[in-house]
């Protein structure tokens, strides 16, 4: 993230994962932001590390909330493949 508080990384199983760096990498997403149909290819930090975005080759993007892990935005189609 922006102020080094979290590391957000996407695994093979198209899940996000969000850890706290200072709190011995604890995962904050407690397997909640699982919502990608195909692979994840783009991560994106919001400039005061609240909010991360993600899309992927589903051409879906999604919006998560560091702050209320179970509040996620998802755009539908919001992307081009190509």
């Amino acid at each position: 993230s922006n102020n080094d508080e979290f590391l957000a990384v996407a695994d093979n199983a198209k899940n996000v994962k969000c850890y706290r760096v200072q709190a011995n990498y604890t995962d904050i997403t407690n397997n909640l932001w699982q919502y990608h149909a195909g692979r994840v290819t783009s991560i994106s930090w919001s400039p005061d590390s609240s909010r991360l975005a993600t899309s992927g080759v589903d051409t879906h993007c999604f919006v998560y909330s560091t702050t209320a892990v179970s509040s996620v935005l998802h755009m539908k189609s919001a992307h081009p493949l190509n």
